[in-house]
């Protein structure tokens, strides 16, 4: 590209003239005249990542990786990872000046996975008008999470030496693109999760990951399993992949190491008093500097990464 200099009475210029474009036009008669200041930039498709090469399913496979602990490594990851395609009743597409924003991706999950991402964002909200079946959600409803988990396992099971990180957290979503109010009903039933005295926030959405992947999750039953001498809080590649333990999974920014509350009261770090404390925060472990939680004889602690 050219580099222009421009004083500032030019660059109002053709500041004014790419606003004046894009009041009046969608954006590819405006990418169309070359203005100024307008950079277009380049999706790959997945048969172009294909036919390069470019893809990157067994990454982590590689002995360099295995040796190294996982939060030592620089992870690619998506924002808004789910969002390449929408529910059909919203009424949105895919690819088009109406979804500007809320668009983050053009590749599936799957495909995301085999081109090397190993670091995953999802919102989630339910669906209200069924049954609360959870979606993933960026404004409007996205891809079913069952979808999402699903494609994330059958990876999982042909990569077998791949770790992957999920962040999830509580949504918002309005009923159509053509809507501009927030309905808090899609986020509601995730949120009574923080209030209900017999469960942790976000079990809901935990309740899902088990059902769709298993014992891939790292929990502190399945971490407790790593040698003696690991590192809970940054296992060695390796050892996660032995022991079974490919799901690193935050929920509203802390570790998930338990998804009952039954289950978390089992673990050396539950503290009923404290959880109390930090269940309105989407937290069930109230966060201690590393190392500095008290210890129980007998059993291993672990600090929740946040």
């Amino acid at each position: 590209h050219r580099v222009h200099n421009l004083t500032k009475s030019a660059d109002h210029r053709w500041f004014s003239k790419n606003y004046e474009c894009f009041k009046e036009a969608d954006p590819e008669p405006c990418l169309d005249k070359n203005i100024v200041g307008l950079r277009r930039l380049r999706t790959k498709s997945w048969q172009d990542i294909i036919y390069n090469s470019e893809h990157r399913p067994d990454w982590m496979a590689a002995e360099s990786v295995q040796r190294r602990r996982l939060f030592d490594l620089a992870l690619p990851g998506t924002r808004a990872s789910a969002a390449y395609r929408f529910k059909s009743s919203t009424n949105a597409v895919p690819d088009t000046w109406a979804v500007n924003g809320l668009q983050t991706q053009h590749l599936t999950i799957d495909e995301q996975l085999n081109l090397g991402v190993r670091a995953f964002d999802f919102e989630i909200c339910a669906d209200f008008e069924a049954n609360n079946t959870l979606f993933a959600c960026n404004g409007l409803l996205l891809v079913s999470l069952g979808e999402i988990l699903d494609e994330m396992k059958a990876f999982l099971r042909r990569m077998t030496s791949e770790v992957i990180i999920i962040r999830a957290s509580i949504g918002q979503a309005r009923h159509a693109v053509e809507v501009e109010t927030i309905d808090p009903r899609y986020s509601d039933p995730l949120k009574r999760d923080e209030t209900d005295l017999d469960r942790i926030p976000g079990q809901m959405v935990h309740a899902a990951f088990v059902e769709h992947l298993g014992d891939f999750l790292a929990t502190y039953k399945v971490l407790d399993r790593l040698p003696k001498d690991e590192v809970f809080e940054n296992p060695i590649v390796a050892n996660l992949v032995a022991t079974g333990a490919r799901v690193v999974y935050f929920w509203e920014g802390q570790q998930v190491l338990c998804t009952t509350k039954a289950a978390c009261a089992t673990t050396p770090m539950w503290n009923a008093t404290s959880f109390e404390h930090v269940r309105s925060s989407g937290l069930v472990f109230e966060p201690h500097p590393l190392g500095s939680r008290p210890q129980l004889e007998a059993y291993r602690n672990m600090e929740p990464i946040c």
